[in-house]
């Protein structure tokens, strides 16, 4: 890691300062955080243990789970909206619109779709966001 004129070059580890002008509340914040830890746990590490500090790759990491899981979720909707409306406006015709490989090959796009379209941009901010002003980020 290099620095010039106060740019960092490729920091191996950015620092997460929580919620500005919040950080004496920051412990009560995270308790709604608790029901959804599967998405956010850094974040109750920066609440709850005073853990700042994240890796570029792990912090990466995150974000495609995030993208990729709101994705997922996304796609979920859609698939069962699509079901109600066969079985709505068709329903003698539901079991055959909506066989056992229909249903797989809609679970399977459902998960790798949004896994795929993630990974252009986080490639993207993995090799040409090089530069950065600060190793601190708002993570509001």
């Amino acid at each position: 890691m290099s620095i010039t004129n106060g740019t960092v070059f490729m920091p191996s580890v950015l620092t997460f300062i929580g919620i500005p002008g919040l950080e004496t509340v920051q412990c009560w914040i995270g308790i709604p955080f608790c029901a959804n830890t599967s998405i956010v746990p850094k974040m109750l590490g920066i609440f709850w243990f005073h853990l700042p500090e994240i890796y570029s790759d792990a912090c990466l990491f995150q974000m495609w789970l995030i993208h990729t899981f709101q994705g997922i979720e996304s796609g979920v909707l859609l698939a069962m909206a699509l079901d109600r409306y066969i079985a709505i406006y068709y329903p003698l015709r539901h079991a055959t619109v909506f066989t056992q490989q229909l249903v797989t090959h809609v679970g399977v796009g459902v998960t790798l779709w949004p896994a795929i379209l993630v990974n252009p941009c986080l490639l993207l901010i993995k090799c040409l966001l090089k530069l950065y002003q600060t190793r601190l980020i708002s993570y509001t």
